[in-house]
């Protein structure tokens, strides 16, 4: 129960941080394409498949990212430095090794939080099991994130979706009948 917890605490301020980047930075200039491109490459995992896409995003992506940075990083990193200073080096080449500028932030900043874990537990079962939940989180199909924190489905969502079976919910009988851009997913 405690992981659930301390995962959504960690998918919370990972999408505060979002939040910062959408409505801090991109309207001063900074990041504006970067957060354009994060929030396009979301689109892709109709192509591939919502099956594998969770399964690479939610099983084998933490327990591969954490055995390499809270596993050999952290532990190269330990032998030279100590107090704080593996937790943070691994976490930023944790979020480098995202590559895109906008998951790099929120990447640096859960890995902190996940290197602090493995600090003081030694165990890398806390930092896999935090990860996935927090991919989970973040992979879910209903309701499908799309740009700017809407609930606009990308087409794997869409109306043929099986995510969709009942078809898409008519706008009067919707909890958000009153926003335009919303449209939940029915289950």
């Amino acid at each position: 129960m405690a992981s659930v917890l301390c995962s959504l605490g960690l998918s919370g301020i990972s999408f505060l941080v979002l939040l910062f980047v959408e409505h801090a930075l991109v309207p001063m200039g900074i990041l504006a394409e970067a957060y354009e491109d994060f929030s396009t490459m979301w689109n892709g995992p109709e192509e591939a498949g919502y099956s594998w896409v969770c399964l690479s995003t939610v099983a084998i992506g933490p327990i591969f990212e954490e055995v390499l940075f809270r596993g050999l990083v952290y532990s190269v990193a330990e032998r030279g430095f100590g107090g704080y200073a593996p937790a943070i080096l691994s976490s930023v080449l944790f979020g480098l090794w995202h590559g895109q500028p906008v998951q790099m932030i929120y990447a640096t900043v859960i890995g902190v939080a996940l290197g602090l874990v493995y600090m003081k537990t030694k165990n890398l079962l806390y930092p896999i099991l935090l990860h996935m939940l927090i991919n989970l989180y973040s992979t879910l199909p209903p309701p499908c994130i799309r740009g700017t924190f809407s609930c606009k489905p990308p087409s794997p969502c869409g109306p043929s979706s099986p995510w969709r079976p009942f078809g898409r919910v008519r706008k009067e009988h919707s909890p958000w009948a009153k926003r335009e851009d919303m449209l939940p997913v029915a289950l």
